[in-house]
């Protein structure tokens, strides 16, 4: 029933101003509508449902009982309002408008007040929805089979309408049932009251808020490198951020590249150069907030909370591999990505990683790449007596073919290593044998690297969906854009092409690991079905989010008792054949 009076369908006002020509006419709307659908069978109904979203849910419930009054009494009637049940409650300054304080500077301004006051309010508005929602049923109906609730603690609004919070995101289950299972509308053997607080939720608030869940580190710049080329695409300095470890962590090391895609030709590395996210040029690069995997706080990041941890910018575009000595006077590109990467290692071993006890090398994206092609390079930096792994983080990126039959994404690694003179910092054991650009590919040389590594990805990495499996180039018709953007989106036959994309990157997976070693210890694996690229940085996939965990387990636990050899862990999720949103 489409919603065009703005009052919930309940208006009925005579009178139009001839100056504005508005309607006020919700109340006949429904009635008409009503009546065509009774025409049309509804009278005849043996079971009938009135739900609604939002003002529409609150439509479902203001007109329940006429709706019920309008069909045969021996139809089963039933009313499910989705977000609809809006409560009166007093917001954090005496009035009533709760939300509104997600607006207010001073609270935006102030950790005290929000890692304080706000949570205490969050809960405080949960425990007066609830308690309101239970007196509101009605007590002489509350423990009777024609009152049902299903209350989570999802950060959203309205959720039958979206297939993966109907059906199929395990973040909005509760007792392990989806929204859909849950429904009491044929059997009713009981009233479904479900209610939980959820981590992830305050998690999400405090992110929002800029909370003490994150942390403020300062960059730091090495302009002394800029004599020795070691720079930018743009010729500034390379620069990283470091928080410094303390307590047991104070020898222990995490260095993490970040990621931010490439550049294969003059034209798109000058783009990189004027990007605002610094990616080409220190100049204009902003500071990352530390949260994740980079967080120093035990509860958001128990395995690695008290270590030195570093994030070493990215503004080469060849996930550091570049090396060219010529710099074209036309557009003062510089392609010196591994001078970047020697440089801060150097300096980060002279703060003391050279005497590290354990060591962790991760990245995300291309950055996940890049610590991959430089596991083992990393590893002999440090001393032999250290625990050293890497965890790439959505770095294995597959080559498979895309939609069109075709390897086009190969073709865009090739150029890349030729544009940045890659090659000469490839593993040799793969240049030897193969094109130098096929040497970017993970599955043509994880298999050769000895260090310990853990792979994070998901077998719907957004990123290769859109780029690998249905790149442009191979989307004549652009048929693929909408599903690309929103896997809601997908036909059937869409959903099909990447259930096979799935399955060919487990595949190419488990045969990139190495045969003699994928059982060991020394390789470890977390494989969800997230639609999303990069999750260790991020709080909520790192630890809070229960979409994205396998085995009940969140990453941050299973990358802790792989690199602390307290499990031997290699999670593939076989629960979900298609792309979750998590």
């Amino acid at each position: 029933m489409r919603y065009c009076d703005g009052a919930s369908f309940t208006g009925d006002v005579e009178k139009v101003d001839p100056a504005t020509n508005l309607h006020y006419r919700g109340a006949r709307i429904f009635s008409v509508i009503l009546e065509e659908l009774l025409a049309k069978g509804l009278n005849n109904a043996s079971n009938a449902l009135l739900t609604g979203c939002s003002s529409g849910g609150l439509a479902a419930i203001l007109y329940c009982d006429k709706f019920r009054a309008k069909l045969p009494a021996t139809s089963r009637v039933k009313c499910v309002p989705d977000a609809g049940n809006l409560i009166l409650v007093v917001e954090f300054r005496d009035k009533f408008a709760f939300l509104m304080y997600f607006k207010d500077e001073t609270w935006l301004g102030s950790k005290h007040l929000i890692t304080g006051k706000l949570i205490n309010l969050v809960h405080d508005f949960r425990s007066g929805f609830v308690k309101t929602l239970k007196s509101g049923m009605g007590r002489s109906k509350f423990n009777s089979t024609s009152r049902g609730m299903f209350i989570n603690s999802c950060y959203s609004h309205c959720q039958t309408g979206s297939q993966s919070n109907w059906l199929g995101d395990p973040a909005y289950k509760l007792d392990k049932k989806a929204i859909a299972e849950a429904f009491w509308f044929l059997a009713m053997p009981k009233m479904v009251t479900f209610t939980r607080l959820c981590q992830w939720l305050c998690l999400i608030l405090l992110m929002l808020l800029k909370s003490e869940c994150s942390d403020d580190v300062e960059m730091t710049f090495i302009q002394s490198t800029v004599a020795k080329g070691a720079v930018c695409l743009d010729g500034s300095p390379p620069a990283y951020q470091l928080d410094k470890g303390f307590g047991e962590g104070v020898d222990k090391w995490l260095i993490h590249i970040q990621g931010g895609g490439w550049c294969e030709s003059t034209k798109s590395c000058l783009l990189r150069v004027n990007k605002s996210n610094g990616v080409g040029s220190s100049r204009l690069m902003q500071k990352f907030n530390f949260t994740g995997v980079f967080s120093s706080k035990k509860e958001f990041n128990p395995g690695f909370y008290n270590w030195n941890r570093v994030i070493m910018r990215y503004c080469d575009g060849a996930s550091f591999t570049g090396d060219v000595e010529k710099v074209d006077p036309a557009t003062n590109l510089h392609y010196r990505g591994a001078r970047i990467f020697n440089v801060i290692l150097d300096e980060l071993l002279a703060k003391g990683l050279n005497k590290s006890s354990s060591a962790l090398l991760t990245g995300c994206s291309s950055g996940g790449l890049a610590a991959i092609l430089y596991c083992d390079k990393f590893r002999a930096k440090l001393p032999a007596t250290s625990q050293v792994k890497c965890v790439p983080d959505a770095g294995y990126f597959v080559h498979v073919k895309d939609i069109s039959g075709k390897y086009h994404f190969e073709k865009f690694f090739t150029k890349i290593v030729k544009l940045h003179n890659s090659e000469i910092n490839l593993p040799s054991s793969c240049t030897s044998k193969m094109k130098p650009g096929l040497c970017f590919y993970p599955q043509f040389i994880l298999p050769k690297i000895k260090t310990p590594v853990f792979v994070i990805n998901s077998a719907y990495d957004s990123y290769q969906v859109q780029n690998i499996l249905a790149p442009e180039k191979a989307d004549s018709h652009d048929s693929w854009s909408a599903c690309k953007l929103n896997i809601s989106n997908c036909s059937p036959s869409q959903l099909k092409k990447l259930q096979e994309f799935r399955s060919d990157f487990i595949k190419t997976l488990r045969s990139g690991m190495g045969r003699s070693i994928l059982n060991s210890a020394s390789r470890g694996m977390f494989i969800n079905s997230c639609y999303s690229h990069c999750q260790t940085g991020n709080q909520i996939n790192w630890l809070g989010d229960p979409a994205s965990k396998l085995d009940n387990k969140a990453i941050a636990e299973v990358v802790s008792d792989w690199f602390y050899e307290r499990n031997t862990t290699q999670l593939i999720d076989h629960r979900h054949i298609l792309p979750q949103q998590c």
